[in-house]
């Protein structure tokens, strides 16, 4: 039997058969569309993924203060007043460390206006956001001369923004309480 011979039989028989041609179809259609869905799903989790490992700081290494009891209540890891800024100093001194933020973590109410967001207030300094890799969305960090100052300024998180200012609103120059 010859090629076009038998493309006429299979012709035939799927005229026949329209409903099951149909549905044959359909069945192909929805499993090819299922395969293709899910692999855009996993590559795109992989990408949200990989994108907060990234944002957490390659080769990253953490040292926190331990943990002390007061009046037979334990206050847990970090909350000990064990390190110093001269610690800092001698860890950035160590052989392969690029940058040191020596930093404070608590919790608090930001408040701006009549509106007020509880959140995590972190001191820091200027190498946190190359640390994190975090650019700003709006503005610039920290820069050397207003940590050296102290000035009085704040980095806020896009969280803390939409909650106090609303989304897409300048938020540069606002006044902050904490």
């Amino acid at each position: 039997m010859s090629f076009i011979m038998i493309l006429r039989i299979a012709v035939k028989a799927l005229n026949r058969n329209k409903r099951r041609t149909a549905l044959t179809m359909l069945g192909m259609i929805i499993g090819v569309a299922a395969v293709i869905t899910m692999v855009a799903l996993g590559t795109g989790a992989q990408t949200s993924i990989e994108s907060q490992i990234q944002s957490a700081g390659t080769n990253m290494i953490m040292v926190s203060a331990g943990n002390f009891t007061q009046s037979g209540v334990r206050q847990g890891q970090g909350n000990a007043s064990t390190l110093t800024p001269d610690d800092a100093t001698a860890i950035q001194n160590v052989q392969g460390v690029q940058y040191k933020a020596a930093g404070v973590n608590t919790r608090g109410q930001i408040v701006a206006g009549n509106q007020n967001w509880g959140t995590q207030v972190q001191g820091t300094d200027i190498d946190l956001p190359l640390i994190r890799s975090w650019p700003p969305q709006q503005g610039a960090f920290f820069s050397p001369i207003v940590v050296a100052t102290a000035s009085k300024v704040g980095w806020l998180g896009c969280v803390v923004c939409d909650q106090l200012f609303g989304p897409e609103v300048n938020w540069i120059g606002e006044v902050i309480r904490n």
